[in-house]
């Protein structure tokens, strides 16, 4: 990797972790493409390494030494980048979700207004009511 990274004229630092691994620290704006890069390639390098250090290797940090799951909340999209919004799967649920709570207030809202009018059917009130807090404690 290092190799690569000096192939690419990549200015880079290096820090001792401990005895067995080094972090290299990059630009922050070439971070997420050379990530993404090494991500893709990774299968490549390991084949271009011994073996018997490829062992040593893939114990250490698995098939993707450095590369992090992505947090909750955050996803890998089909280049290898981490992405700190919604996927687009998540979004459409998160987009459905938002509106549970103010559905509930309205028609609490409607239950209860109903229920004056009609001079109040506890039913109805209980219900209103009851929509009326709930809809008003969900996060939206």
């Amino acid at each position: 990797v290092l190799g690569w990274l000096q192939h690419k004229q990549v200015p880079m630092r290096l820090v001792e972790i401990d005895d067995t691994r080094i972090e290299v620290l990059v630009p922050q704006p070439a971070r997420d493409t050379l990530r993404a890069e090494l991500t893709l390639a990774w299968d490549g390098f390991l084949r271009m390494v011994e073996p018997d250090v490829r062992i040593d290797v893939v114990a250490l940090g698995g098939p993707h030494p450095g590369w992090l799951d992505a947090p909750r909340g955050s996803w890998v999209d089909n280049e290898g980048r981490l992405r700190v919004e919604l996927s687009p799967d998540e979004e459409a649920v998160a987009d459905a979700s938002r509106t549970i709570g103010p559905g509930l207030v309205i028609g609490g809202i409607v239950a209860l207004l109903l229920a004056w009018v009609t001079d109040g059917s506890e039913v109805l009130l209980l219900a209103g009511g009851s929509a009326l807090v709930l809809g008003l404690l969900i996060p939206r």
